[in-house]
């Protein structure tokens, strides 16, 4: 009987400790103040535009990003957990779960910091306002910037073929556009200065309509009625491309 009962202590303590740790990993992993990035910033710049990762898996690692999709082909909007492609000839498409992306940075979005700003703001007041909203300058940040836009200039740049020029190369011809009084929202994230090269150690945002017609790399932006959130990302999870090409490449 006493052997009985230490066989089913030992068993519930097991179970227990099973339990608990699934439990911590499964939080670990959903952890909304972790960053997932596919590939680097040097890595696409240098012209590595084949896909790394389909968009199934990537909704996985987020609900809130930007990227490249497959061959450089339009930018990557991720929001709310839809993604939207905002192409070369000027159509916002809705990114399907077997396209696949050479580069893209996400996030489970969930804000820590929110501040409406009533005033007009230019892209440069803007920086300014976020620069003085910045919990911490040495961790990535996530940010979304809602408002009604008095101009928003965007660009998108077109699928590229083999041999790839560089990415500074192919966006020597891409196409811009210029909205005006457009509502909609910038999906982007600020990169510490240690951290270039993995990412652009700078303010990059994506900018998709309310009504999903437009979109688009931002360039230059006016905006009112601005609502800015922030999130600090103190985690960071990276996935390589593992083909040869990228082997073999210099990053040095």
């Amino acid at each position: 009987m006493k052997l009985f009962t230490f066989r089913s202590m030992m068993r519930s303590a097991l179970l227990a400790a099973c339990i608990g740790s699934v439990f911590t990993i499964a939080t670990a992993q959903a952890a909304p103040d972790t960053l997932y990035q596919v590939s680097t910033l040097q890595t696409l710049s240098q012209g590595h535009f084949d896909s790394s990762i389909s968009f199934k898996n990537l909704r996985k690692k987020g609900d809130f990003g930007v990227g490249a999709l497959d061959k450089l082909d339009g930018e990557l909007i991720l929001l709310d957990g839809k993604g939207w492609q905002a192409r070369f000839d000027g159509k916002v498409v809705q990114v399907k779960d077997k396209d696949k992306l050479p580069f893209a940075v996400v996030t489970h979005f969930r804000p820590s910091l929110k501040k409406r700003v009533n005033s007009r703001l230019e892209y440069k007041g803007l920086v300014q306002e976020l620069n003085e909203l910045l919990p911490t300058r040495n961790a990535p940040v996530a940010i979304k910037v809602h408002g009604r836009f008095s101009v928003l200039k965007a660009r998108s740049v077109a699928g590229q073929q083999r041999p790839y020029s560089t990415l500074a190369e192919a966006v020597k011809k891409q196409v811009e556009w210029q909205w005006e009084d457009i509502e909609g929202t910038m999906v982007g994230f600020r990169f510490p200065q240690f951290l270039s090269g993995v990412n652009l150690a700078d303010y990059h945002f994506h900018f998709i309509a309310d009504d999903k017609t437009r979109g688009g790399h931002v360039l230059d932006a006016v905006i009112r009625n601005a609502t800015i959130e922030l999130s600090v990302l103190r985690k960071f999870e990276m996935d390589l491309p593992t083909t040869q090409e990228f082997d073999q490449r210099n990053l040095d």
